[in-house]
């Protein structure tokens, strides 16, 4: 889940496997029910444990979204086979139109062995390094006649497939400036 607050700023979060990642290393989903298959880590699909790094996954899963305009992860992949295709080494592949160092963050946050999967502070450089590469701002200007109609660019993207082009050339959009997570308190 991607949260807005009165303020515009974007938090994700997942009320479903949320906890404290400074007091526990990792959670255990002990209940029965659903779980966002297609945005958990191979090891949690495996174990039902939930860590900082299995976080990192799901965060790649994100991006991807983000660079889709929303489509759903895995498209044409049921749920039931997508651990057999994880394990045999599959990843999504490069999104139309998604810049290639983007793509590249997306892939070692899919990294199969948690531990080379990137920390979320080194996440944040690269953003910045891309960011700062591209030359763009680290702010999105959120005034209503600044802000984009994705539902219509959903609608031209199914016309055309060109929706990263549609995001590149409006003018005053950029990119949030990513704030790590230790460095704030709590999510308010």
């Amino acid at each position: 889940n991607v949260l807005v607050s009165s303020e515009k700023v974007l938090k994700i979060s997942d009320f479903g496997l949320s906890r404290d990642v400074y007091q526990e290393d990792a959670y255990r989903k002990s209940t029965k029910g659903k779980v966002p298959v297609k945005w958990m880590a191979l090891e949690s699909l495996q174990t039902n444990i939930y860590t900082t790094k299995s976080d990192v996954w799901s965060y790649g899963v994100l991006l991807w979204e983000i660079v889709t305009i929303g489509d759903t992860p895995y498209p044409g992949i049921p749920p039931e086979r997508l651990f057999s295709m994880l394990k045999d080494g599959y990843r999504m592949p490069k999104p139309d139109n998604c810049p290639y160092h983007f793509y590249k963050i997306m892939r070692t946050c899919w990294r199969e062995k948690p531990h080379e999967r990137p920390h979320f502070r080194e996440l944040v450089l690269k953003h910045e390094s891309l960011m700062h590469e591209l030359k763009l701002k680290n702010t999105i200007p959120l005034s209503e006649e600044e802000c984009i109609d994705f539902s219509k660019l959903r609608k031209q993207k199914s016309e055309n497939n060109s929706v990263m082009h549609q995001l590149t050339s409006f003018p005053k959009l950029s990119v949030v400036q990513i704030v790590p997570y230790e460095n704030q308190h709590l999510l308010s």
